[in-house]
């Protein structure tokens, strides 16, 4: 729009400017500093005979790169080698193991059961008509060898029962472990060439940097 054209323009000089002073006017300064520095001795000969620089321009180039290679040295001898632990922990094994380790079978029920039938069948048996006491004697002795019977096959099976359990629960201990030692061994194998090459970085920035500074050296002479 004609009514924003002026403002316009004098937004995009001020941008010029500024990018001028930013990046153009210190490479025109530079010039004209070493230009101005320069000595110019013509002799007799038409053509040009000598020039010299002061001694600040001349070792310019040397000192800013011994100043790099300094600042390169110091950056890797000051930080330290790095590298991080990638060991990963299952997090529902102690959960899984701690389940199984609290797995038992509880016989108690099953021999409430047949302390009940044996009951029910000694009540009727006295309930029985048409037997002499003997009889009835007799038949209480079975009701009990039968109950010791049952309540001994319910413990036998108890004890198969948790010891089911136990194996599960050290088989399981055995896997984990197995497998917690398996990822350690991993981890460590990574996290080793990792530091490694970590260390074998830092060595080669060290070695550059002086190899940096001696060049400067070299050119300076």
């Amino acid at each position: 729009m004609d009514s924003l054209a002026k403002a316009t323009a004098n937004i995009q000089n001020k941008e010029v400017d500024k990018y001028v002073d930013q990046n153009i006017r210190p490479v025109a300064e530079l010039q004209q500093n070493i230009h101005e520095s320069a000595q110019y001795n013509c002799g007799k000969t038409s053509h040009f005979a000598g020039g010299k620089m002061s001694a600040f321009n001349r070792l310019f180039p040397t000192m800013a790169s011994a100043a790099m290679g300094l600042a390169q040295l110091a950056h890797w001898g000051t930080n330290p080698i790095q590298y991080h632990s990638t060991y990963a922990a299952n997090p529902y094994g102690t959960r899984a193991l701690n389940e199984l380790n609290q797995l038992r079978y509880n016989p108690y029920k099953d021999i409430q059961a047949s302390s009940d039938a044996e009951r029910r069948a000694a009540y009727a048996n006295s309930q029985a008509g048409g037997m002499t006491g003997g009889q009835r004697y007799m038949g209480r002795i079975g009701l009990g060898i039968g109950a010791m019977r049952n309540a001994a096959n319910v413990y036998s099976n108890a004890q198969q029962q948790n010891n089911n359990y136990r194996t599960q629960y050290a088989n399981a201990l055995l896997q984990e472990g197995n497998s917690i030692a398996t990822r350690r061994q991993n981890a460590n194998q990574h996290d080793w060439a990792d530091y490694v090459a970590a260390h074998g970085a830092k060595t080669r920035g060290i070695e550059q940097a002086g190899a940096n500074i001696v060049g400067a050296i070299n050119g300076a002479f």
